[in-house]
């Protein structure tokens, strides 16, 4: 893909996405949950990670920031596979 285009495509994705993730946050209980519970683990992670030496903490940041990464990567990547696949099912339907 030529890179114009695929920086054309992951910005479409990204803001696509976003406007999906608040709709989501706004009609979905068990993610408003999920929120609230990631949001009380976070202070005690807070804690936790400040309880660490710099050493420690340094390597959980960087686990945490690369298992983020990865889950973003992951959730593009199934965007656009859900993309192709509407495509595919509009055009087997004839009505591409």
């Amino acid at each position: 893909m030529d890179s114009r285009v695929e920086e054309l495509t992951n910005d479409y994705i990204v803001e696509m996405m976003e406007v999906h993730l608040a709709d989501l946050r706004e009609s979905s209980e068990s993610l408003k949950q999920c929120s609230l519970k990631i949001v009380d683990l976070s202070m005690e992670t807070t804690k936790i990670m400040n309880s660490l030496d710099a050493s420690d903490r340094d390597t959980m940041q960087k686990y945490i920031d690369a298992h983020l990464e990865e889950e973003s990567i992951c959730c593009k990547g199934l965007y656009l596979a859900g993309l192709k696949d509407g495509i595919r099912l509009l055009k087997s339907l004839n009505l591409l």
